[in-house]
């Protein structure tokens, strides 16, 4: 479970992992956590992770205003064997800032991590970066290993990131069009180009007014299946507040219509602001997202299945839904993962008046 914490008033990157009981590992790190100082001021923030086929950690974030990704060993230490020191530290050319949001390793060990940047005459930029497997970049892919995209007049970004079964690379944020924030997907190449055969608009992308009205929709997460439909997740705005959106595409970047109302699921649970943040996909094709909704006065997590079709699914805690709450702290639902026996495991947030922390919950099937 990887995140940052405040140490002496710097921020850190940390990782802890857990046994199967949900204690704490002594085997890994000191007694179950690694925490990692990258150096410079407080803010380094990690924002996502993923896990290697060998157990190894990779970690994306933010130190000070550079991108920084890092691999730890199943040990919980730094990887050597990682760009020499475990870090790769980025500072992207014509980008005053930039930092990861999502990272996603293919088939052959190489790293992709997306995020965003800010260029140096104004503006945010979406960024995607590619490392090899030892994290050195990948002078192939894009522009020396960058692709920075200008996909419209304003601010864009992306937020999540994944590998389709050509090694093409799927990834989903957020763009504004005609000044509205809308939901992104794109689908880049190999070599780091747009690919202009996904989206149906011929650049690459496909883009939906989810909200109508000039309000905001964004894709925080995605999941694909085995024939590279595109299940994402996020939120849309329906001028009182915020929808969990569940949208699926087809192969092409076509919405499909076989899925919930005409390829989109809007779900709120207590008629106030929702957000699914993460989602994925158990071994039926059925859909898991995690997020939150707000009860009163405070967040709680929401936990939800849908059915492959798009519906919220009956046999799962009531009418498909699962929400957890603790008196005095705002929880909020950050990630969501299976085990091997199905249990559902969910990575979130505790927010109290002095205090903020990390939760992992688990869930029966």
């Amino acid at each position: 479970m990887p995140g940052d914490e405040l140490i002496g008033g710097d921020r850190d990157f940390s990782v802890i992992r857990l046994g199967a009981d949900g204690a704490l590992d002594g085997s890994f790190g000191s007694n179950g956590r690694y925490c990692h100082d990258l150096g410079g001021n407080s803010n380094n923030v990690v924002f996502h992770s993923s896990l290697q086929s060998d157990g190894k950690i990779v970690v994306t974030g933010l130190r000070n205003n550079d991108m920084a990704t890092v691999r730890y060993s199943t040990s919980g230490a730094l990887d050597g064997g990682f760009d020499s020191i475990g870090l790769s530290g980025i500072v992207v050319p014509l980008l005053t800032t930039a930092e990861g949001r999502g990272v996603s390793i293919g088939s052959d060990g190489g790293i992709a991590v997306v995020g965003s940047g800010t260029v140096l005459l104004g503006g945010q930029r979406s960024l995607v970066l590619k490392l090899s497997a030892n994290g050195v970049i990948d002078a192939t892919f894009g522009l020396l290993g960058f692709s920075v995209h200008n996909l419209s007049s304003g601010n864009e970004s992306l937020n999540t990131v994944a590998h389709d079964s050509n090694s093409k690379l799927i990834a989903g944020g957020e763009i504004h069009v005609s000044s509205k924030p809308n939901a992104l997907v794109a689908r880049l190449t190999t070599g780091g180009t747009l690919d202009s055969a996904f989206g149906g608009l011929g650049n690459g992308t496909f883009t939906h007014d989810f909200s109508g009205g000039g309000r905001p929709s964004e894709v925080l997460s995605l999941a694909l299946l085995s024939n590279d439909k595109v299940v994402a997740a996020g939120y849309s705005h329906n001028g009182s507040n915020e929808d969990m959106l569940i949208f699926r595409l087809n192969s092409n970047g076509t919405l499909d219509t076989t899925f919930g109302s005409s390829g989109i699921v809007k779900v709120n649970i207590n008629g106030t602001n929702d957000r699914a943040q993460s989602v994925i996909l158990d071994s039926s094709g059925r859909i898991l997202v995690a997020g939150h909704y707000v009860n009163g006065t405070r967040k709680e997590i929401a936990l939800l299945r849908l059915t492959a079709s798009g519906a919220l699914d009956a046999g799962f805690g009531s009418n498909g839904v699962v929400t957890t709450g603790v008196p005095g702290y705002d929880l909020a639902g950050q990630s969501v993962r299976l085990q091997s026996d199905g249990k559902i495991i969910v990575g979130a947030t505790r927010a109290g008046t002095n205090s903020n922390d990390g939760l992992v919950l688990r869930y029966r099937p």
